[in-house]
């Protein structure tokens, strides 16, 4: 039950809610949470890449030390910037843009695990069993639902693949290159 927002009484920012949303991200453990004084604590070689993912004005204004600025409305078109080699700390001003940005790494991992068994599904089809279609048509069913319901079952199951699993230590920031992490 979601009494904290009621657009009469408060904002989608309210204080409340916006503890529920970080307290809901650690439940999960889809939004660890580091704090900059372990980050900057850390020797260079064992500090994850830092993601800015706030806006060219706010990072001028201030930023961490080393963090790169890619805005979270860039960056799907500069994931190519981002290394693949080094664990990640995405942040932003409140958190929920650091969010989103740990999210992207998944939601592709969704398109391309989607159309790689629609993709096999129609050639088995082809080439063995025209019931292979099946796969197909339930990857396809499985989309639309995840439109309709915002709740993608794929999206869930590849989140707890271990490379999307993030275990923050006081050393060491995520444990898999692309892995999901955020400093709020």
């Amino acid at each position: 039950m979601e009494l904290a927002y009621a657009p009469q009484f408060g904002s989608a920012k309210d204080p409340v809610n916006m503890a529920g949303f970080v307290a809901a991200g650690l439940l999960r453990n889809d939004h660890p949470q580091l704090d900059v004084e372990t980050i900057v604590a850390m020797p260079a070689t064992e500090q994850p890449f830092l993601l800015d993912v706030r806006t060219p004005q706010e990072f001028a204004a201030s930023h961490i030390p080393d963090a790169i600025n890619i805005p979270v409305d860039d960056l799907r078109a500069r994931l190519g910037e981002i290394p693949r080699d080094s664990p990640i700390a995405a942040y932003c001003q409140v958190g929920q843009r650091g969010y989103l940005a740990t999210r992207i790494s998944l939601e592709r991992q969704v398109r391309i695990a989607a159309g790689s068994l629609v993709l096999v599904g129609a050639a088995l089809a082809l080439f063995v069993h025209p019931a292979f279609i099946g796969l197909s048509a339930f990857i396809g069913a499985g989309l639309v639902f995840a439109g309709i319901t915002d709740t993608c079952g794929m999206g869930m199951i590849l989140a707890r693949m271990p490379w999307n699993q993030c275990v923050p230590t006081p050393t060491t920031a995520c444990a898999a290159a692309g892995a999901k992490s955020s400093i709020s």
